[in-house]
């Protein structure tokens, strides 16, 4: 239904019995929003914002373009729905072309507006527990997050909950209101990589001295709460203990101490998650038995996994980070495939679990078919993709393979316990300024952000 006007008020709280009324359950229990009609043509009361009246408005989307692509595609975003919603397109804009900054502007995420137009103290926020900051500035509605990335996960969720308010054509906003907003960030969404590092192989633009930056770029920039690895051995593990600072791993000691081998090791962040019980097992017919492999495998391979909770609510879930064997062909992966999914059933069945790795078999493969029996491609099922039919294995060549012969997953279990929010490969071109040449790794790292149910 369109509507004719939209307001966002920020109401001082001595106005708050005048403007906004009490919220009442309907029958079926749902809450319900009625508001005080404002009356535009008397002038608006102090510290109201109309964005939309008699289908008109003056205000634009102010972004930055100095941070990737995120910043723009949540202004399109917010464009979007509020075109649903009234009817009337906001223009959108950079910052950069909006110099002469005027009084009525949606500003999304870090632009020229902070410590001008808009105080905002960006380094005092304590952005773990408070992932977005939304705040009304003058005429200004502000919304912002530690990177464009997580606001633009974030703005369904928070664009759903201003939708609650809608009440013939408007919009009421009170300071609390915004607060309310601004925590609206599900704590039990999670971001997870899997990424497969190609060791410490690599010549030219792409030797490792050179793709090593690169990696610890693309992990500061996304912060993602797991990182599942690949081909990692131990120097690597020394490197990354070091340089990734606020995540922990484990490892199976039965692996010798000196053997620079492939392990799937899973990093976490300890300020999000308490890891409750982890392991490794061989991709074999005896799993729990160390050095095994499924007969015609040429390497051994296993799978990492540990049983993570939030921190902040307690919420349980499986990660499950693997690598599948190069060489001996797709029956030795579809049984890899199999001892997975096996000891995961019997494990952990009544857990939502998220497996990730390189499966050395395409999206047509009978081995990540196998998986998908019981486990959902996230790029099929996310709510935003924003890699097309990119694929992740590059071969230090190919800018945009097809995904066709992407390798690289990250699968959810199927049913009501998950939902992926977002899917993509981290492609050097959306990098921006994070990557200077070359790649991160022959494969692309692979992102998803999934909420549990």
């Amino acid at each position: 239904m369109r509507m004719k006007k939209i307001i966002v008020a920020l109401l001082l709280l001595s106005m708050l019995l005048s403007l906004v009324s009490c919220k009442d359950e309907t029958s079926d229990g749902e809450a319900t929003t009625e508001a005080t009609t404002v009356d535009t043509t008397k002038g608006l009361p102090e510290g109201t914002l109309a964005l939309v009246a008699d289908g008109k408005t003056d205000y634009s989307i102010v972004y930055s373009d100095t941070y990737g692509d995120y910043a723009v595609l949540t202004a399109e975003l917010i464009q979007e729905e509020l075109l649903e919603a009234t009817g009337v397109e906001i223009p959108v804009k950079k910052d950069s072309e909006a110099v002469d900054a005027s009084e009525y502007e949606i500003v999304i995420g870090r632009t020229a507006r902070e410590g001008k137009e808009i105080s905002f103290d960006r380094e005092g926020q304590n952005w773990t527990n408070e992932k977005i900051h939304i705040g009304i500035y003058e005429n200004r509605l502000f919304m912002t997050a530690k990177t464009d990335i997580a606001l633009y996960e974030d703005i369904s969720f928070i664009m759903e909950r201003m939708a609650i308010y809608y009440k013939d054509g408007e919009l009421l906003i009170n300071e609390k209101r915004v607060q309310t907003l601004s925590e609206a960030v599900p704590a039990d969404a999670i971001s997870v990589i899997s990424q497969n590092l190609k060791g410490k192989d690599g010549s030219g633009n792409n030797a490792f001295e050179l793709r090593w930056p690169r990696l610890m770029n693309e992990f500061t920039y996304y912060s993602p709460d797991v990182i599942g690895f690949c081909e990692n051995g131990v120097s690597l593990k020394a490197m990354l203990d070091e340089q990734l600072e606020g995540y922990a791993t484990f490892v199976d000691e039965r692996w010798p101490a000196d053997e620079e081998t492939w392990r799937n090791l899973i990093y976490y962040r300890t300020d999000r998650l308490e890891i409750v019980d982890s392991g490794v097992i061989w991709l074999s017919h005896t799993p729990e038995e160390a050095r095994t492999k499924i007969p015609g495998a040429v390497h051994y391979r296993t799978a990492n996994w540990a049983v993570f909770e939030i921190k902040t609510t307690g919420t349980q879930f499986v990660y499950m980070a693997t690598h599948f064997d190069a060489y001996g062909g797709t029956n030795v992966r579809a049984a890899e495939a199999a001892v997975c999914i096996k000891y995961l059933e019997k494990y952990f069945a009544d857990y939502p679990v998220i497996l990730s790795g390189d499966l050395n078999g395409g999206p047509n493969s009978t081995e990540l078919l196998h998986l998908k029996t019981k486990f959902d491609d996230a790029k099929d099922v996310a709510v935003y993709g924003l890699t097309g039919d990119i694929g992740a294995g590059n071969g230090f060549s190919t800018v945009e393979p097809e995904y066709e012969k992407s390798s690289d997953f990250i699968l959810a279990s199927k049913g009501d316990k998950q939902k992926v929010i977002i899917h993509r490969i981290l492609n050097d071109k959306r990098f921006g300024e994070f990557v200077v040449g070359g790649f991160t790794s022959d494969h692309y790292g692979v992102y998803s952000r999934i909420l549990l149910t």
